[in-house]
């Protein structure tokens, strides 16, 4: 999605506060280590075996909507400019997810809003954030940054890294490394709304 309205500029603020927290110190970024009771906050699987590569990145999960769930407490409060740009951020890419899912509705041949409404209609759907970050390994060919998966939910707005080409999707049983396009967020149409599809909705 390119000319989708969120700024370049936000996008660069947003990239360069989230850097700055995964450059903090160990003991800072585990201020803020998610816990069994919930997937909000950091977390690390640099090294972690999965019967092949070893996955190696650091995350940080946070909730968006509802807002009975979002909680700035568990947002880092360094650097200094993270939370701000966080919030912005967050709410012009739900924007953006809006628009998306009435041009994919249509595009299904349905009314405008009916996969809003199958998500709980504007305001009342889920949205959640998580940054992934991927630190430079020794042995780079022992890992993967994510395994293969799927996306469990509705619709992913991911934006890459202008300047690496790690992501990879897999069409007619080949996987297909995807170029990245500077300030464009890639739409990945989830689990949830692919199977929306395939039942006819």
């Amino acid at each position: 999605a390119v000319n989708h309205g969120v700024s370049p500029e936000l996008l660069r603020r947003a990239r360069s506060s989230w850097r700055g927290f995964f450059r903090q110190p160990a003991e800072v970024r585990e201020r803020y280590a998610n816990s069994p009771a919930t997937y909000e906050g950091y977390g690390s699987r640099l090294g972690t075996t999965k019967g092949g590569h070893l996955d190696w990145g650091d995350y940080y999960f946070l909730h968006l909507l509802p807002p009975s769930i979002k909680s700035h407490d568990k947002w880092p409060s360094l650097p200094s400019t993270l939370r701000d740009a966080t919030e912005e951020y967050g709410e012009q890419v739900v924007k953006l997810c809006r628009r998306v899912s009435k041009v994919l509705s249509k595009g299904l041949g349905l009314d405008g809003g009916r996969l809003q409404a199958a998500f709980g209609g504007e305001g009342g759907e889920g949205a959640c954030m998580r940054v992934n970050f991927y630190p430079r390994c020794p042995q780079p060919e022992l890992t993967l940054g994510v395994a293969a998966h799927s996306d469990p939910g509705g619709m992913t707005m991911l934006l890459v890294d202008d300047h690496v080409r790690g992501l990879q999707v897999k069409k007619d049983g080949q996987w297909i490394t995807v170029d990245p396009v500077p300030d464009a967020f890639i739409v990945n149409v989830g689990d949830q709304i692919q199977g929306a599809e395939q039942r006819g909705v």
